[in-house]
């Protein structure tokens, strides 16, 4: 829980740091033609320990409040703010944690950011990697936490995904970041926000 709580008191900068324009609509103002998704993810080598989930950081009002403040200003909705507590396990194979989403029907990816709230260990040869990729149909996480010989026992990528998706009839209309290509990129230790 200690882990939980310094992770969450870094969240307020990060979030700051990965907001700055509007994608869906103008700053503050409900967009009608889109959804959203939030996503915390914590994939670890730390056995007996549950992985957090979004829910954690939204039992703190502080929290709640900065990640409400950061999705209008990125063109979000608070009112759909309920239905990001939903979570979606990894598909985990090896060293490898993966997580996958697929645009709704009739619905393309708008804009994608991924905030890093905090890896361990944060340095050396057993820091976690990420290899991120998105487009407007898909968005793919991938996770790496090495485990060879000599890994320490406690090892962790903690994470926040946000997706905001549109209706594809108001696509073209929107200033959507996300194309048919998938844009890519890949960190380790070093990433602290990614925005598509």
């Amino acid at each position: 829980m200690r882990r939980l709580l310094e992770s969450i008191s870094a969240l307020p900068i990060v979030l700051s740091l990965a907001f700055s324009g509007s994608p869906v609509a103008a700053a503050g103002q409900p967009a009608t033609d889109y959804s959203q998704l939030v996503v915390r993810f914590n994939p670890k080598r730390d056995p007996g320990k549950p992985a957090y989930t979004v829910a954690d950081c939204f039992a703190i009002e502080h929290c709640l409040t900065i990640l409400t403040e950061k999705l209008l200003q990125a063109g979000g909705s608070a009112g759909l703010i309920a239905g990001a507590k939903e979570e979606k396990p990894p598909d985990v194979s090896g060293e490898d944690s993966v997580y996958r989403f697929t645009a709704r029907e009739g619905e393309s990816f708008c804009t994608a950011y991924l905030l890093k709230l905090s890896a361990a260990p944060s340095s050396g040869a057993f820091t976690p990697g990420l290899k991120f990729s998105a487009s407007r149909k898909a968005v793919l996480a991938r996770v790496r936490l090495p485990a060879a010989a000599g890994a320490p026992p406690r090892a962790w990528f903690d994470g926040i995904l946000i997706l905001l998706s549109v209706r594809d009839a108001a696509f073209t209309e929107s200033s959507c970041t996300l194309t048919d290509e998938a844009q890519e990129t890949a960190c380790k230790g070093n990433c602290q926000s990614i925005s598509f």
